[in-house]
C-alpha cells in the first residue's frame, strides 16, 4: 500500500510538469481504443501479444501520459507493472526483448519519479509465477550486460540467450543492430538518472564504439538488421538485410540521450546522418514514413511507431538547427496526416500501413488493425501532438 501511495503522489508531481492541449486529441482517441479494446484490466496485460509487444504498448501509453499531461490511464499502468498472470513476467530469451522492458521501466520512472522502476535491488528480483513482480530497469540491464556481451565479432551484445556462444538449440550466433542500440539507449538513460554515474555512460560509449566499427551502417546512412557472423565469427560483415525503421529510430534516441549528457556535437551529427537517409529513402511522395522492407508479421507492424517515438527525443533538444527541426517535424506531421486520412477505421482503430489502405479486421498483415498497429499509431500521434502538428 505504501508503494502505491508513493506512486500516486509522484504522479501528481509529474502532472504539474506538463499540460494537456488540443494537439493531443488524436493521440487521446488512439490511447482510449488501445486501453479499452486490448488491455485486460483484470489480468493487467495486453491480450494477444507477447512480452516485447506488451512492453512497447505500455511504453506508448507512458510516453503519451508524460508528454500530454493526461494521466487517465495511470491506474492501468500501475496494474501492468505490478500484477501479471503466470508466465508473462518471466524474462524471455531475447536480449532485445529484455531491452524493451528496460526502456519502458525507465520511461515509467521519468513519468512518476518512482525509483522502484529504476533501481529495485538485485536481491528483490525474482522469477515470479503470480501476483507481484520485481523487475526494474537497472537490474535487468545489468543482467543483459553481464551475459550478452562477448568477443564474437569483436564485442557487442548477442541477440538472445540462444544466439550467444556457444549457441543453444542449434541456432547460429547472431549480433544484430536492435539489441545493441537498446543497450546503448538504456545505458545512456541510466547514466542520466543515477547520481555521479560514470559506469553506465562508459557502457553506452563502449557499445557505440563497437557499433561504429561493426559495419552495420551503410553508405546511405541507414542501418541494416545485423552481421553475417561467418565461421567462428571471423567474417563479421554487414549482412545486407533489411533496414527496418526501428533500427534507425532507437539509435537516434540513444544519440540524442548521449548528446544531452555530454553536449558533444558528434552524437547529433551521427543522428542527422541517419535521419537524412530516412528522409531520402523511407518516405512516399506524400512524405509518409514507409517500411521499405514491407510489413510481414505482427512485429513489423510496430516498427515505424518506435522510430517516431525515438525521433521525438531528438526533437526535444533545443540544439538542433531550425532547418533540420522543420524537416524532421514535417516527416512526423505528414506521416500523422496520412495515418488519419488513409489508415483509420470509422471505429478509431489504425492499420499498420500508414499510407493505407486499412482493413478493419485485426490480424498480422500490413493493412490489418490490431493492438500493435494501435500502439504504433499512438506513438506517432503523441509525437505529432508534442510538435504542434495541425491534424484537424
Amino acid at each position: 500500500m505504501r508503494t502505491l501511495v508513493l506512486f500516486f503522489l509522484a504522479f501528481f508531481a509529474a502532472g504539474a510538469k506538463h499540460g494537456m492541449s488540443n494537439n493531443y486529441e488524436p493521440a487521446s482517441n488512439a490511447v482510449q481504443i488501445l486501453q479499452n479494446k486490448y488491455f485486460d484490466k483484470l489480468l493487467g496485460y495486453y491480450t494477444e501479444a507477447d512480452f516485447w509487444e506488451n512492453m512497447e504498448a505500455a511504453h506508448a501509453v507512458v510516453d503519451y501520459m508524460y508528454r500530454s499531461g493526461n494521466h487517465s490511464f495511470l491506474k492501468d499502468l500501475e496494474h501492468f507493472f505490478t500484477i501479471h498472470p503466470e508466465g508473462i513476467c518471466l524474462l524471455p530469451e531475447g536480449y532485445d526483448d529484455r531491452g524493451w522492458a528496460v526502456a519502458t521501466y525507465i520511461r515509467a520512472y521519468e513519468l512518476t519519479s518512482n525509483h522502484e522502476y529504476l533501481q529495485r535491488g538485485k536481491h528483490s528480483f525474482q522469477i515470479i509465477t503470480r501476483n507481484r513482480h520485481s523487475f526494474a530497469a537497472q537490474y535487468i540491464f545489468d543482467e543483459i550486460d553481464k551475459h550478452a556481451w562477448n568477443s564474437w565479432c569483436g564485442g557487442g551484445y548477442c541477440w538472445g540467450t540462444d544466439t550467444c556462444v556457444p549457441p543453444k538449440h542449434n541456432k547460429e550466433p547472431y549480433k544484430n543492430a536492435i539489441t545493441n542500440e537498446l543497450g546503448m539507449f538504456n545505458a545512456a538513460k541510466l547514466h542520466q538518472h543515477l547520481n555521479n554515474d560514470t559506469d553506465y555512460l562508459g557502457k553506452a560509449l563502449r557499445i557505440l564504439a563497437w557499433f561504429n566499427e561493426s559495419g552495420m551502417m551503410g553508405s546511405n546512412g541507414l542501418i541494416n538488421d545485423g552481421l553475417d557472423n561467418g565461421v567462428n565469427g571471423t567474417n563479421c560483415r554487414n549482412n545486407e538485410e533489411t533496414t527496418w525503421t526501428y533500427n534507425q529510430g532507437v539509435i537516434i534516441g540513444a544519440l540524442a540521450t548521449l548528446y544531452n549528457s555530454t553536449k558533444d556535437g558528434k552524437y547529433l551529427d551521427m543522428a542527422v546522418k541517419i535521419l537524412d537517409g530516412v528522409v531520402a529513402l523511407m518516405r512516399n511522395t506524400n512524405g509518409c514514413l514507409l517500411e521499405i522492407g514491407g510489413i510481414h508479421n505482427r512485429d513489423g507492424q510496430g516498427f515505424k511507431g518506435i522510430f517516431i517515438q525515438h525521433l521525438g527525443l531528438l526533437l526535444d533538444s533545443d540544439d538542433i538547427s531550425m532547418a533540420l527541426r522543420e524537416k524532421y517535424i514535417q516527416l512526423v506531421c505528414q506521416s500523422a496526416t496520412s495515418l488519419l486520412s488513409n489508415a483509420k477505421t470509422p471505429g478509431g482503430k489504425f492499420g499498420a500501413q500508414w499510407q493505407g489502405p486499412v482493413n478493419a479486421t485485426d490480424g498480422d498483415k500490413a493493412t490489418n488493425t490490431g493492438m500493435v498497429p494501435q500502439y504504433s499509431a499512438l506513438m506517432l500521434l503523441t509525437i505529432a501532438g508534442a510538435n504542434n502538428c495541425s491534424l484537424s
